[in-house]
C-alpha cells in the first residue's frame, strides 16, 4: 500500500485540523486517446506529468470496501461531438482508474495522489437531447477477477490460439523416464 508523500502527509495534518483542504478526484480512462478528468469545476490540475482537464464529471457508487463488487457510473454533461464519439468507438475493457489528489491551497497544485478505485469500462453511451450526455459504467477489479476463466490451458486450445507453439505438448506417463526401484536383494545385508 502506497502512503502520501511528504508534502501529501503535510496536508493531511492541516486537513484533519479543521483547514479547508481540497482533496480532489482525478479520473483516468484508458480509451485510444487517454482522457484525464479534475473533477474541480473549470481548473486545470497538473498531476504525474500530465494535465487533468477541470470537468463537471458526475461519479456515482464509489465503494472501496475490500470484497466489494461495486459498478461505477461515470456521467459527462455538455459534452461536445468529439467527445460523444468516445461512446461510439470500441471503449470496453479500457482502464479506468479514480484517483483522491491533495490540492495546495496556497498555490493550487496537487502536493500527491493516491489510487482510490481502479476497474474497466463496462457498457458505454450516450443520450441526446438540449444537453447531451455521455455516460459510462465501470466494473471494479474486484469483480472482474471473480469472472470464470474461458481458457482451459490443454494444448488443443493452445495449438487453436498458437499454431505450432508445443509449451503444453507432454504427458508426465510417457515423458518421464521409468522408476525402476531396487530389487530386493539390494536391501539385504
Amino acid at each position: 500500500m502506497r502512503t502520501l508523500n511528504t508534502a501529501g502527509q503535510a496536508l493531511q495534518v492541516r486537513r484533519l485540523a479543521g483547514e479547508a483542504i481540497a482533496v480532489v478526484p482525478l479520473v483516468y480512462m484508458g480509451f485510444t486517446v487517454a482522457q484525464r478528468w479534475a473533477l474541480c469545476g473549470l481548473q486545470k490540475l497538473v498531476w504525474g506529468g500530465f494535465d487533468w482537464v477541470g470537468r463537471e464529471v458526475l461519479l456515482s457508487n464509489i465503494q472501496t470496501e475490500q470484497g466489494d463488487l461495486s459498478t461505477l457510473q461515470i456521467t459527462l454533461p455538455g459534452v461536445t461531438d468529439a467527445e460523444r464519439a468516445l461512446a461510439f468507438t470500441d471503449v470496453e475493457g479500457a482502464p479506468v482508474q479514480i484517483y483522491r489528489a491533495w490540492v495546495d491551497p496556497a498555490n493550487g497544485s496537487v502536493a500527491d495522489a493516491l489510487l482510490y478505485w481502479e476497474g474497466e469500462v463496462d457498457i458505454p453511451g450516450w443520450q441526446a437531447g438540449r444537453e447531451a450526455l455521455l455516460h459510462f459504467r465501470a466494473e471494479s477489479r474486484a469483480a472482474i477477477s471473480l469472472r470464470p476463466s474461458v481458457s482451459r490451458y490443454t494444448n488443443d486450445e493452445q495449438q487453436r490460439l498458437y499454431p505450432g507453439d508445443t509449451s503444453l505438448d507432454f504427458d508426465p506417463a510417457t515423458d518421464a523416464a521409468a522408476l525402476t526401484w531396487p530389487a530386493a536383494s539390494f536391501f539385504r545385508v
